[in-house]
């Protein structure tokens, strides 16, 4: 088995389709958590920080969608679709409305 270390970033790129991976800082649920983004399709893989099984929570981030929202702005990525492992896909309009004007870590209600 062969294992990569991601300390910030980590991109594979096959030829043709290129995964950036991106480290994410600040959350309470694990100190190691990964992010996978595909740019030429705009599309986010989060597993634990975003998940969306309903209604959207607008207004109410928590603190690992603060993370995620941070993540996302450090590496510039233009995110237009948000794919959780544990959820519904969602627009980054309909994740926007999510994190509203909370911006920083600590601001979740």
């Amino acid at each position: 088995m062969h294992y990569v270390l991601v300390d910030e970033e980590y991109n594979l790129n096959n030829g043709g389709r290129t995964l950036e991976v991106a480290h994410v800082e600040d959350i309470d649920h694990a100190a190691d958590m990964l992010v996978g983004f595909l740019p030429a399709e705009g599309i986010l893989v989060v597993a634990d920080l975003f998940s969306r099984r309903g209604p959207l929570n607008v207004g109410n981030p928590s603190d690992g969608q603060l993370a995620l929202y941070h993540a996302i702005r450090r590496q510039g990525w233009e995110v237009n679709t948000i794919v959780p492992i544990h959820g519904l896909p969602t627009t980054w309009d309909e994740f926007m409305s999510i994190v509203g004007g909370a911006t920083q870590l600590g601001q979740a209600q």
